[in-house]
């Protein structure tokens, strides 16, 4: 009885269901009640192999976290915004009666990470408030149940590849939902309150739409290899992978016995700490490198690098002892055949003379964003399904595990090229010719003359030719109906400068990129509005 006492099956929390192997957890109908809490997916696989994969359980890390917090597996959303108002109200009264340090340490005795801000000041604002808790405990739920269904089985190739299925259907939904706000939602224009534009179609019109964000990294794909040719640079494809401490599963369906418990959001850790290193050494070498990296999952979940890298032919070689060092440092007693050595680092040269680097790179992106059809698209961490199929999965797991999934190493500025390609119909004449010469690269998809006019890939990026021009909202004061105060709407609600993006800086001037001020609305009864540019 007093076993029994310590476990409640009606309040599944990490504590209870992970740490207490109390005896009467053997008994059937008291099993079977734990596991009819859990997400749907989960169930067979807990049921089947609860004891024998308990020990090796990953879900150490977050259990004190989400037990501190009152927070349970299969606890519906209802529940999860009654914690985060909870949570708010608590950390609202202690930051009024007590202060910034003990709020700040209140977060941190939950074994939370303390929120960006500007100030103390600015990051309290943030964790009293309700949309801030429930972000966080959202997350700190999803991942825990992720965490479960990939240490129990469920997240495998021969059962859900990359993330559960639950965690699909969780992270869709959540999308869907954004995008029906957006819809909702308008950009008006301060200064002529009848020029509104429709925010969905706006987000359309941007890289939140995987169409776009595809197309722009094959253009700067494309690019680099038409740079790297005209200045006889070569190119290597590199795959990285973490040890195998870090893999749940086997591509049959069988449990690693290497793996020690780590998450896939510490595995990309693992792997930024290596890169880290690498930079390093080929700063102290001098020696320039430029391209993509793409990190994907394995079939379990565990992320791993792909790297279209382009370097000087004198220093290739060197470039891949250099990573090759980094990357077979850890667990080195592991590699002991050339099979096991490949799957940890592997580079190919790109042959221009058979194709280019941006049509080798193809299947990686489109595998990650969009997918593509046809005999060549088959997923090969799946069992026969195609990218178009396995790419939404990538999305979700990405999401999920807070992975950024692409990233341009060196080369040109792309945050100057989209600020550059929000302008129509330049000038010539009333241009300097630095200016209009870049911009009509970056609107003519021209990513290999835009390095080229920045200075070269080779360049460091605060050397570039070109920069973004911001400013601090200057202050506005409006006054509050609801409370009879003025209020500086030229801060952020969290009583922070907001500094714009308004322009880019050239060696000649300015080239100013936004002349109007918006403000953002909910709808009022206009369903569809005529797209400009923000």
């Amino acid at each position: 009885m007093k076993q029994q006492h310590l476990f409640n099956p009606q309040s599944l929390t990490i504590n209870h269901a992970y740490v207490q192997k109390a005896p009467y957890f053997h008994q059937e109908k008291t099993l079977e009640n734990v596991v009819n809490r859990l997400p749907e997916g989960y169930k067979n696989s807990v049921k089947k192999s609860f004891f024998d994969r308990f020990d090796d359980t990953s879900l150490y890390a977050t259990k004190a976290i989400l037990d501190k917090l009152k927070i349970s597996l299969s606890d519906s959303d209802k529940r999860l915004k009654e914690i985060a108002e909870m949570r708010a109200e608590i950390c609202q009264s202690m930051f009024y009666k007590k202060g910034i340090d003990h709020t700040l340490h209140y977060i941190r005795e939950l074994g939370l990470e303390i929120p960006a801000g500007k100030t103390d000041y600015s990051k309290c604002l943030r964790l009293i408030t309700f949309e801030w808790w429930e972000r966080c405990i959202r997350k700190l739920q999803l991942r825990a149940q992720e965490t479960l269904a990939r240490e129990f089985g469920v997240v495998n190739k021969p059962n859900n590849l990359y993330v559960s299925n639950s965690a699909v259907r969780r992270v869709e939904a959540r999308r869907y939902r954004s995008w029906q706000i957006l819809k909702q939602l308008e950009a008006v224009n301060k200064d002529d309150d009848t020029e509104r534009l429709n925010m969905y179609d706006v987000a359309q019109k941007s890289i939140a739409n995987p169409e776009n964000r595809h197309n722009e990294l094959m253009v700067r794909a494309a690019g680099f290899d038409e740079y790297a040719k005209r200045n006889k640079h070569v190119a290597d494809f590199y795959t990285v992978t973490c040890p195998s401490r870090f893999h749940a599963y086997h591509y049959s369906g069988h449990k690693n016995v290497k793996f020690s418990g780590e998450t896939p959001k510490e595995a990309q850790e693992y792997l930024v700490n290596v890169w880290a290193k690498i930079r390093a050494k080929l700063k102290r070498e001098k020696i320039q490198i430029y391209g993509l990296r793409i990190a994907e999952p394995h079939h379990d979940g565990t992320p791993h690098w792909h790297m279209l890298l382009y370097v000087k032919k004198v220093h290739r070689q060197q470039l891949r002892r250099i990573i090759r060092t980094y990357a077979m440092a850890e667990n080195r007693e592991e590699l002991n055949t050339e099979r096991k050595k490949r799957a940890r680092y592997a580079v190919e040269a790109i042959n221009y003379a058979r194709g280019s680097g941006a049509s080798y790179i193809l299947k990686y992106i489109a595998k990650n964003i969009q997918g593509i059809k046809g005999s060549d698209a088959e997923d090969w961490e799946s069992s026969g399904a195609d990218t178009s199929e396995t790419s939404k999965r990538v999305s979700v797991w990405a999401s999920v595990w807070g992975i950024r999934q692409f990233q341009q190493i060196g080369g040109g500025s792309i945050s100057v090229w989209r600020e550059l390609r929000k302008l129509r119909d330049l000038n010539d004449v009333d241009t300097q010719g630095d200016m209009f010469d870049m911009w009509k690269a970056a609107d003519s998809n021209l990513w290999d003359k835009f390095i080229t006019l920045l200075g070269g890939a080779d360049l460091p990026r605060s050397q570039q030719l070109a920069g973004l021009y911001k400013e601090i909202n200057p202050p506005e004061l409006v006054l509050d109906k609801g409370t009879g105060e003025l209020v500086d709407i030229g801060l952020n609600k969290y009583g922070e400068e907001v500094e714009k993006v308004l322009g880019v800086t050239f060696p000649s001037g300015l080239l100013r990129t936004v002349e109007k001020r918006w403000r953002i609305e909910k709808m009022q009864g206009v369903e569809k509005s005529p797209l400009g540019v923000l």
